[in-house]
């Protein structure tokens, strides 16, 4: 900012600010301000410029300052020179984050004949910054002294020195690349995966391990890295399932669940490969054809899921729980028939978005022709970015009910002002899972701002998703799995955890939310401590939660359903429609909350379960027959943990409230909050990483869980992540029991 005083600001006598809208000043202030464009830190009463806003790097909803990043890099080696970096995002619409360093004279002739020891900087440098930044860098340029373009005064020029990087007009000593799209073909002297080769040599495992792990971490890996557990690599639940999908696709081989757990390494995944034999055929026992197998019209059997939300949907005459509203505010104006053909062409691609279901009872889902069903898009012209006023016009779109039947079960509408868009799609949960609304999302935003997005390789359908489940299902391993799971699960099977008395009929339930964020610091520290101990953060979190639950409502077993993905298979990373499983995690409080180590039964449970994920949740309850009391059976409270490997859209935009913004194309996309309705089971936490935080969105139904015990049930989950991040410290009880 630069302060002017009206006088001076009149006369011209002064700083020189540019002609830029004036800004509102601060209380006490007085006087017109006027926007420069820097940053700065107030310290000690003293104000300190560091930098210019335009400098700023955004990735994944974070701030990183180049300096920072640029001193860290350079104290790296004696090869570089100190205060000679550049560090800046080529393009504005994407993460990659090029860092241009400068070699020290000493070192110019040894970088220039030693390819080995060049990468080798590279890659140290890379290590750094991302342990200590947190950043991935794409792209390390090692370039001749004196390249840097600076200021008459020192600065660094990042605005020239991005130009000259992409006019190809530096004095290059060598760059650093890594692999952040799918990795391609290697080199002539480098060895690969075959699929069809009977026996697979250690190196190319190596080789493609390491690549694998670049394309979908960013990380750059050193020898010793194959004995470090997945998890202290960066990979994280959704990574790994990416990870898995590569190898699997690459290999033609399917290997088992439990090496893709976060403490397991890179050398057990390694060792199986090389003891694991070509399948006859690859896959799961089926044959694999092209993406373009699965139908595109036609009557084919439902999911368990898709007749279960018939099922409510027939019980709850006015319920909207299962309509899934996404909203974003485009700060461009976009014309009505243009977000009308992006929708039809999106709907056209994916043939779940014009599917119906069919009568009730007859456990049938219809996938109509495209253009056969009407395309339900609503739009309203304003004159102002009157938000409360969109909200207003965008709920009943929002909340309005689907005809499951007579479709479609896909909806768009938008308020249109001369300088923004705010565009909401609502779709049925019975056609689409939240992994499938980013892929719809991330084409939708591609079409309408023409920018190029990563989207996934092409994928099977939902249908064909059926009949291979329906096939995987139905095998005597997969059936004894089953059995186990009955087991574990009777007898907890009358599991209550918000008793109501006799239920009396309902036609909807209705939600109240509490949104709260966890602090930056205590959100590192989930994070550290899940890499430190072999496991992704979701541990922590189903930790957290189980514990607060247990302290909230005094039972000592408590019962939470989470959502599994089901797309282990490479095959359908890519597909749109409903395909997650809820599974269901148990925290036993019986021996006390302190008397073991919460962190590692809760990452014994995770894995339990997750080794019998693909068993349908509705199949284990048709199974165990638990007694009827109006509510979910088994589990009434449930976690979700939006996490993406797809690099689509940050993970703030899966929970509205926190107003994550992302730059696509030079235009600002916001996420825009448009609160629930109703919700589908008694109390159901939600949360993403936005930025240096944590953000969460507790819905509740308030008829069982009033805000006075949502609120204790927050307070006792930030309490007891708190306890479980802190450095050998011992869990405290919150002392909340009851409510």
């Amino acid at each position: 900012m630069c302060a002017v005083p009206a006088w001076r600001a009149a006369t011209g006598i002064g700083p020189r600010c540019p002609r830029r809208p004036s800004a509102p000043g601060w209380p006490g202030g007085g006087g017109t301000f006027l926007r420069t464009g820097d940053l700065g830190a107030l310290r000690d009463g003293q104000l300190y410029p560091v930098g210019r806003s335009k400098d700023l790097i955004i990735v994944a909803g974070r701030n990183f300052y180049p300096h920072d990043i640029e001193n860290l890099a350079s104290a790296v080696s004696g090869d570089l020179r100190r205060g000679c970096a550049a560090a800046f995002q080529p393009d504005l619409a994407e993460p990659r984050v090029v860092l241009v360093l400068e070699a020290a004279r000493s070192a110019v002739s040894r970088l220039r004949a030693d390819a080995a020891a060049l990468r080798e900087l590279g890659a140290a440098v890379r290590r750094r910054v991302g342990a200590e930044a947190g950043l991935d860098l794409a792209d390390v340029v090692f370039v001749f002294p004196g390249s840097i373009p600076k200021t008459s005064s020192g600065k660094i020029r990042r605005a020239e020195t991005r130009q000259r990087f992409l006019d190809g007009r530096l004095r290059l000593i060598g760059e650093v690349r890594a692999q952040y799209s799918a990795p391609g073909p290697v080199g002539p002297d480098e060895p690969d995966l075959d699929a069809s080769d009977p026996g697979i040599r250690p190196e190319a495992v190596r080789t493609t391990l390491a690549r694998l792990v670049a394309a979908h971490a960013g990380t750059e890996l050193a020898a010793e890295d194959f004995a470090l557990p997945l998890a202290a690599l960066g990979l994280d639940s959704l990574k790994l399932v990416a990870l898995r999908g590569g190898i699997e696709r690459q290999s033609g081989r399917r290997l088992d669940t439990d090496l893709f757990f976060g403490d397991r390494s890179l050398d057990d995944i390694a060792e199986a490969l090389v003891r694991t034999p070509a399948p006859a055929e690859p896959g799961r026992g089926e044959p694999v054809e092209g993406p373009g197998a699965d139908p595109d019209h036609g009557a084919y059997p439902a999911t368990e899921g898709q007749v279960q939300f018939q099922f409510r949907h027939e019980l709850l005459p006015e319920d909207t729980a299962h309509n899934l509203p996404v909203a974003l505010r485009i700060g461009r104006r976009l014309e009505p028939d243009r977000i009308r053909h992006a929708v039809a062409a999106v709907m056209a691609r994916h043939a779940a978005l014009r599917s119906t279901l069919g009568e009730p009872g007859t456990a049938t889902q219809v996938l109509h022709e495209p253009g056969t069903l009407p395309l339900d898009f609503a739009h309203w012209e304003t004159s102002t970015d009157d938000e409360a006023e969109a909200r207003r016009l965008l709920q009943n779109a929002a909340h309005r009910r689907f005809d499951l039947t007579r479709g479609p079960l896909v909806r768009t509408a938008a308020v249109i002002s001369p300088r923004s868009t705010v565009l909401l799609l609502t779709a049925h949960h019975a056609v689409v899972d939240y992994w499938s609304l980013r892929i719809v999302l991330a084409e939708l935003l591609s079409s309408l701002l023409d920018v190029r997005l990563p989207s996934p390789a092409p994928a099977r359908g939902a249908v064909d998703w059926v009949r291979h489940q329906a096939h995987a299902l139905d095998t005597p391993a997969a059936r004894a799995r089953a059995a186990r799971a009955v087991e574990k699960w009777r007898p907890v099977r009358d599991h209550l955890l918000f008793p109501s008395g006799t239920p009396a009929p309902r036609r909807r339930t209705p939600a109240s939310v509490v949104d709260f964020a966890v602090a930056a610091d205590l959100t590192r520290r989930v994070y550290e401590d899940a890499k430190a101990h072999g496991h992704t953060p979701f541990v922590l979190l189903a930790g957290a939660y189980l514990r607060a639950l247990h302290e909230v409502t005094g039972q000592e077993r408590i019962v939470v359903g989470t959502p599994y993905h089901n797309r282990d298979d490479w095959r359908f990373a890519g597909t749109v429609g409903y395909l997650v499983n809820m599974v269901p995690l148990l925290g036993d409080f019986r021996s006390g909350a302190d008397s073991d180590d919460l962190r590692a039964r809760t990452w014994r449970e995770v894995r339990g379960s997750l080794e019998t994920a693909e068993v349908p949740f509705f199949r284990l309850v048709r199974a165990l027959e638990p007694p009827r009391h109006g509510q979910n059976p088994l589990f009434q409270a449930t976690l979700t943990f939006q996490q993406s490997a797809d690099g689509l859209l940050d993970d703030g935009f899966s929970i509205p409230w926190s107003g994550c913004r992302q730059s696509l194309g030079g235009v600002e996309v916001r996420a825009f909050d448009i609160p629930p309705r109703d919700t589908a089971f008694a109390v159901s936490l939600y949360g993403a990483r936005d930025g240096d935080r944590l953000v969460f969105r507790l819905e509740h139904q308030e008829h069982l869980v009033p805000a006075r015990t949502a609120g204790l049930l927050r307070d006792a989950f930030q309490t007891a992540l708190a306890d479980l991040t802190a450095p050998a410290a011992p869990l405290s009880r919150t002392g909340t029991a009851g409510g």
